[in-house]
C-alpha cells in the first residue's frame, strides 16, 4: 500500500510505544516530504526514546539535505547537535538558518551563545547587533554583550553594558556582581567596593565574592587583619604581614612569598621552638645550613616539635638539623644528629616474617639472606634490597640498613638510608601538607626534586612492560652490559612490580638495585640516573633532565597499526610520542619499525633523537642458545622426546585499559592438538588475567621461562596479530597466523605491514590452521609461505646476528658509531594551536620549504573532548600533525602554591615566585615536547596562558624566535583575555634567551 506521512507516523509511534525501536531515518527517505512537522516530530521523538540522537541526527540531517531552506529542521537538527557536543558544525546551521530566515530570533541567539563558547567573541557581537535590530529581550543582548566584550579584554566597554544593564534591573544581582569585577579590573577599587558591598548577604558569603571584598578593603584601605593572606596574594607582602600582627604569622607570609631574610628578622628576638624553627627554617632556604642546623638543635631541646615532611611520617627538629647538616657536607655532625633522632623518635615497625623458603628476590627472602650475613655491607644491601621490594621507606628497615652501613664504615651509605626516611627531606617555604595533598602531588614533587639533585653518572636504571617483569632488550641490553669490563663497578637499578619473577642472575648480581614502580625510590632513581632504557614508556611525570640519556628499545616489530592508526581510543598512544620525543636514542630491531612509530605516534619528521637500526637484542637467546641449553629446556618443559614443539602465543585484544578476555581458546587448542607434536601455550602478558583459571589443552609455558629462549626450542609458530612472529623468524622454521577475526580485527586495529607481506601461512578458520599445522610438522610447508618467510627475513630481520645487544650497549652507553644511524632534521618552525578557535579560525595549512619541516602541534583543547570530532580535526591536517596530550606535571610544593595565587588573583610581587614560574613553565614544556628544536615557534592565537608561558619556555630553550598571532601586547598581556603572569614571565625569559616575542 501507499506509505503516506500519515500512515507512517502513526505506525511509528506504535512502534515506539511498544518499546519496538527500529531506525525511522531509513523510512523516513521514501516518505513524500508534504507532512515535516510530523515527520520531525515521530522523527525526534523515538531517537529521543531509544537513547539514539545520532540517529536523530543522521534522520534529520537527511531531511535537511532534501529541503535545504527548511529553517525548522535546521534549528531542531542544531539543536541535537549541541546536545551532542557537536558545536562547530551546530554553528553552521543556525548561520545557514539565520541566512535563510535573517529575522530569525532564534537562530541569532544561538549564534551568539555558540560563539561565545568557541572563543569568537566578534561573532557574537555580530549576532547581538543582530538581536538588537529585531528587538530581542533587552536582558538577554545585556548579557552576552558584557560577556563578550569580557573575552575580548575590553573591560570599560563591559562595564559600561553592565551598567546599562543595571539601570533596566536594579535588583539584578549576578549583574552587579560582574560589574564589581570588571570596575576592579579598570582599577576603579571605590566603585567597585561599592558594588561588591551593596550584594546581597547570600551572594556576598560566596567564596569568590569574599576574597573579591577582601581584595577591595585592601586596596581602598579598609583592610582588617584577616584580610591578611589576601593582602600577600595581592602581592602586597609588607603590607600582609602588618596586617597580620602576629609575627609568627608574619614570618609565615614572608616565607611563602620567597622572602627569606624579612621571615627571619621578623622573629629574630625570640627563643621559642616555634620562632627557632622559623628562622632556621628561612636560614636554610637560603643556602645557611650550618646556622640553620643549630637553631634546630636548639629547637629540639627545648621540647618535641614534628614537622609533617610526607605523607607517611614525621621527623622532628632533630632530624631538620641533619638534614641542613648533610646539604652543608658536615657528614660526621649529620649523621650524628640522625642518630640521636632515631633513637628519640623512631619506634620499631612490623616487618613481613622472614621465609628462607622464599624466592629469592622477594622482601621476606631478603630479610632473610640480611640476617644471614656475617658482614655489615652485605646485610645492609639486603635490607636496601628489601626496601626496594616493599616500595616504601619502611622506618624499621631503614633504621637497621643504616645501622648496617655504620658499622661497615660507610658513611656515605648510612646517610643516604638516614636521608631516604622521609621522601621530601627538604626545608619547605610553604604548607607542604596542604599544597600537596595527594600521593599523585607528593610523587611528583618529588621527582621535581630528584631533577635538581646532582646525577648519578654510573648509575642504570632499567624499566620493562612497566615493571610487571624482567624481560625482553632491557634484560639483553643488562647482561650484555652486566658482563662489560667498562661497567664493573657501576650500579644496576631494575623497576620490578614482581620481585618473586626476578631471574635468578639478576638477583645474584651485587651490583642490583630493586625498587617499585612509582615508590620513592623509583622516582628519585628516575630523575637522577645519567642513563635510563625502557621498552614502553616512563609514567607521564617523567622528564629527561638535558644529561640523562634515555634508550627506548620499544617491544618488537608492528605487525598491526601502531598509535594513531590503531583505531582503537583516541590518543592512546599520547604518552608513548612523548616518551619518544624525550628519548636521545631509539634503538630499533629494522626500518620498518622506525617509520610506523615515526608515523603512528605523529611524529612524523620531528623525532630528535638518535635512531638506531641494531637489530634486537632480546632475540640474540634464541638465535645463540646453546645446545645443551636447550636441551635442558626442553627437558624442562617436558618435550625432550624428539616429537616437533608446536607454540601457540596470541596477542591480546580490546583496547588499552580494557582487555577483553579470550574467547574459543579452548576450541583452538583442541584444534591444534595431534599426536605427532607437542603443544605449547603462552598468553600475552596483557590477556594473563583474562585466563587465570581456565583449564587448557596444551602445556602452559612457566611465567619465568622467557619467550625468546623458548623460542629456540619452537618448530612451528602459531600466533594471530603479534609481533612475536618477527622474533621467530630468525629460526627460519614455519609460521602460521591464525586469525579468524581477521576482517574485524584490520576493521578496528590496522595492519602495518600488509597481508600479502606477512612471513606466514595465513589461516582464517580453525579446521584451516589444524591442516597447516599438521602440513608443517610434517614438513610439508607451502611454497608460497616460505617464499613469504624469505622475504620478511630479507626485510624485517637483516641485521639479526645474535649480536645486537653487543652494538646496542657499544652505541648507548660508550658511543661508538654504528653504521645504521638516522639523524632527524630539526624542525624549521613549530606552530602551536592550543585552542579550538585557532583550528577552526585557520585552514591551518603549514607549508614548508623544500627540505625543511613544518610541524604543526595541537593542544588537547584544540580538538575538543569528543574522540570522534578530535579524530576528524587530526585526519584533516594531513599525516603531520602531533596532537599534545600530556596531564600530569611534576611541580614543587612553591610552585603549585604560587600558580594557584597566580590563578585565582593574576598578580605576583616577588622575584622569587617569578622564579618558582619560571622554572615550573620550563620544566613543563621540556616535558611536553622533549627535545623538539626549531628555528621558529609560532603560537596561533594565545587563549590560554598555560600554554602562551609553556610555548615562549620552549622557544627560549631551544633558542629559537618566537611569534605570537593575535595577541595584542605579549608582555603585558593586554587583549588577551586569560593571559597570567606566568605567561608573561615566560615571555620575557624567552626573550633573555635569545627569542624575541613579535606580533603578527
Amino acid at each position: 500500500m501507499q506509505l503516506t506521512p500519515t500512515t507512517f507516523v502513526r505506525a511509528a509511534e506504535r512502534k515506539v510505544a511498544s518499546a519496538r525501536l527500529w531506525p525511522v531515518h531509513r523510512r523516513l527517505m521514501s516518505v513524500p516530504p508534504r507532512a515535516p512537522r510530523a515527520v520531525l516530530a515521530v522523527a525526534t521523538r523515538s531517537a529521543r526514546r531509544a537513547k539514539d540522537l545520532h540517529g536523530a541526527i543522521a534522520t534529520l540531517e537527511s531531511l535537511v539535505a532534501r529541503r535545504p531552506a527548511w529553517t525548522t529542521g535546521r534549528l531542531r537538527l542544531a539543536g541535537l547537535l549541541r546536545e551532542t557536543g557537536q558545536d562547530e558544525r551546530a554553528l553552521g546551521h543556525y548561520d545557514a538558518a539565520a541566512e535563510a530566515t535573517p529575522d530569525n530570533v532564534v537562530a541569532w541567539k544561538a549564534i551568539a551563545d555558540l560563539s561565545l563558547a568557541e572563543g569568537n567573541a566578534p561573532h557574537a557581537l555580530d549576532a547581538l547587533g543582530r538581536l538588537e535590530g529585531l528587538g530581542a529581550s533587552k536582558g538577554f543582548i545585556l548579557d552576552r554583550t558584557a560577556e563578550a566584550y569580557r573575552r575580548l579584554g575590553a573591560r570599560w566597554d563591559e562595564t559600561r553594558v553592565l551598567s546599562a544593564w543595571l539601570e533596566r534591573s536594579p535588583k539584578n544581582a549576578e549583574a552587579r556582581r560582574r560589574r564589581a569585577s570588571a570596575l576592579e579590573a579598570c582599577g576603579l577599587f571605590e566603585a567597585a567596593l561599592k558594588d561588591a558591598q551593596a550584594l546581597p548577604a547570600a551572594v556576598r558569603k560566596r567564596a569568590a565574592v569574599a576574597k573579591q571584598l577582601r581584595r577591595l578593603r585592601l586596596a581602598t584601605g579598609a583592610a582588617t587583619p584577616r584580610d591578611s593572606e589576601e593582602a600577600l596574594q595581592r602581592g602586597r607582602v609588607a603590607e600582609a604581614a602588618r596586617l597580620a600582627q602576629d609575627p609568627t604569622a608574619a614570618a609565615r607570609l614572608h616565607l611563602a612569598a620567597g622572602e627569606y631574610a624579612e621571615a627571619a628578622q621578623i622573629v629574630a628576638g625570640r627563643g621559642d621552638a616555634e620562632a627557632l624553627l622559623l628562622r632556621g627554617t628561612a636560614l636554610e632556604l637560603q643556602g645557611k645550613d650550618v646556622d640553620a642546623a643549630a637553631l634546630y638543635a636548639q629547637a629540639a631541646d627545648l621540647g618535641p616539635w614534628r614537622e609533617e615532611l610526607d605523607l607517611d611520617g614525621v621527623a622532628d627538629a632533630r632530624f631538620a638539623a641533619g638534614r641542613a647538616l648533610f646539604a652543608a657536607g658536615r657528614r660526621e655532625a649529620a649523621a650524628e644528629a640522625f642518630r640521636t633522632w632515631n633513637a628519640a623518635s623512631v619506634a620499631a615497625g612490623n616487618l613481613p616474617e622472614a621465609d628462607a623458603a622464599a624466592p629469592a628476590s622477594s622482601t621476606a627472602a631478603w630479610l632473610a639472606l640480611a640476617a644471614a650475613a656475617s658482614e655489615p655491607a652485605a646485610r645492609a644491601r639486603a635490607l636496601n634490597s628489601a626496601r626496594g621490594a616493599l616500595g616504601r621507606a619502611h622506618a624499621e628497615l631503614v633504621r637497621r640498613e643504616a645501622n648496617a652501613w655504620r658499622e661497615a664504615g660507610e658513611l656515605e651509605q648510612e646517610l643516604a638510608a638516614w636521608m631516604s626516611s622521609v621522601r621530601l627531606a627538604q626545608a619547605s617555604a610553604v604548607d607542604r601538607a596542604a599544597v600537596l595533598n595527594s600521593e599523585s602531588k607528593l610523587r611528583r614533587a618529588l621527582f621535581a626534586q630528584a631533577q635538581a639533585a646532582p646525577v648519578l653518572e654510573t648509575t642504570v636504571l632499567f624499566q620493562s612492560s612497566r615493571a610487571s617483569r624482567l624481560h625482553c632488550n632491557p634484560l639483553a641490553i643488562y647482561r650484555e652490559l652486566a658482563k662489560d669490563p667498562r661497567a664493573a663497578d657501576w650500579t644496576f637499578v631494575w623497576a620490578s612490580n614482581r620481585p618473586e619473577a626476578v631471574p635468578a642472575d639478576v638477583a645474584a648480581d651485587a651490583r642490583v638495585r630493586f625498587v617499585r614502580f612509582n615508590s620513592p625510590d623509583y622516582v628519585d632513581v628516575l630523575g637522577r640516573a645519567a642513563w635510563v632504557v625502557n621498552n614502553v614508556t616512563f609514567p607521564d611525570y617523567y622528564n629527561r633532565r638535558p644529561e640523562q640519556r634515555y634508550l627506548n628499545t620499544w617491544h618488537g616489530t608492528p605487525l598491526k597499526g601502531l598509535g594513531r592508526f590503531a583505531k582503537d581510543t583516541f590518543l592512546s598512544y599520547a604518552n608513548v610520542a612523548r616518551n619518544v620525543l624525550q628519548a636521545t636514542h631509539l634503538g630499533l630491531p629494522n626500518p620498518h619499525t622506525a617509520v610506523a612509530m615515526e608515523d603512528g605516534m605523529g611524529l612524523k619528521g620531528i623525532v630528535p633523537g638518535r635512531v638506531m637500526v641494531t637489530g634486537s637484542p632480546r632475540l640474540d637467546a634464541s638465535i645463540t642458545m646453546p645446545e645443551a641449553d636447550k636441551a635442558a629446556l626442553r627437558t624442562r618443559l617436558g618435550v625432550d622426546d624428539g616429537r616437533p614443539v608446536v607454540l601457540f602465543a596470541p596477542t591480546w585484544k580490546g583496547s588499552l585499559g580494557n582487555v577483553t578476555a579470550p574467547t574459543g581458546l579452548v576450541a583452538e587448542l583442541k584444534g591444534m592438538a595431534g599426536e605427532g607434536h607437542h603443544l605449547l601455550f603462552r598468553a600475552h602478558r596483557l590477556a594473563e588475567r583474562g585466563i587465570a583459571g581456565m583449564q587448557l589443552p596444551a602445556k602452559t609455558v612457566p611465567a619465568d621461562v622467557d619467550t625468546n629462549e623458548l623460542l629456540a626450542v619452537v618448530d612451528v609458530l602459531v600466533t594471530d596479530y603479534s609481533s612475536i612472529c618477527f622474533d621467530f623468524l630468525p629460526m627460519d622454521r614455519p609460521v602460521i597466523f591464525h586469525v579468524p577475526d581477521r576482517a574485524e580485527y584490520e576493521r578496528d586495529r590496522g595492519f602495518q605491514p600488509g597481508l600479502g607481506e606477512w612471513p606466514g601461512e595465513i589461516c582464517e578458520s580453525v579446521e584451516a590452521t589444524r591442516e597447516a599445522v599438521a602440513r608443517a610438522v610434517r614438513g610439508e610447508e607451502p611454497r608460497d609461505a616460505r617464499e613469504r618467510r624469505a622475504r620478511g627475513l630479507a626485510r624485517f630481520c637483516s641485521v639479526e646476528d645474535g649480536r645486537a645487544s653487543a652494538r646496542t650497549v657499544d652505541a648507548f652507553f660508550f658511543g661508538n658509531d654504528l653504521p645504521n644511524v638516522v639523524e632527524t632534521v630539526p624542525a624549521a618552525r613549530v606552530s602551536v594551536a592550543a585552542q579550538r578557535s585557532a583550528v577552526r579560525d585557520r585552514p591551518w595549512e603549514v607549508h614548508a620549504t623544500e627540505g625543511d619541516v613544518a610541524v604543526p602541534v595541537l593542544d588537547l583543547a584544540a580538538v575538543g573532548a569528543d574522540p570522534a570530532v578530535g579524530q576528524a580535526v587530526v585526519s584533516s591536517l594531513g599525516d603531520r600533525p602531533h596532537v599534545l596530550a600530556a596531564p600530569g606535571g611534576a611541580y614543587t610544593a612553591e610552585e603549585r602554591f604560587t600558580e594557584a595565587m597566580a590563578r585565582r588573583t593574576g598578580a605576583q610581587a616577588t622575584r622569587q615566585q617569578l622564579a618558582w614560574l619560571e622554572s615550573s613553565a620550563s620544566r613543563e614544556a621540556r616535558r611536553r615536547w622533549g627535545a623538539l628544536g626549531a628555528a621558529e615557534w609560532l603560537q596561533e592565537r594565545a587563549e590560554s596562558a598555560e600554554m602562551s608561558a609553556l610555548v615562549a619556555a620552549s622557544a627560549g630553550g631551544a633558542g629559537g624566535a618566537l611569534t605570537v598571532r593575535d595577541l595584542i601586547d605579549p608582555t603585558s598581556g593586554k587583549g588577551c583575555p586569560d593571559v597570567r603572569p606566568q605567561a608573561v614571565t615566560s615571555f620575557n625569559a624567552a626573550r633573555r634567551a635569545g627569542g624575541a616575542p613579535s606580533d603578527v
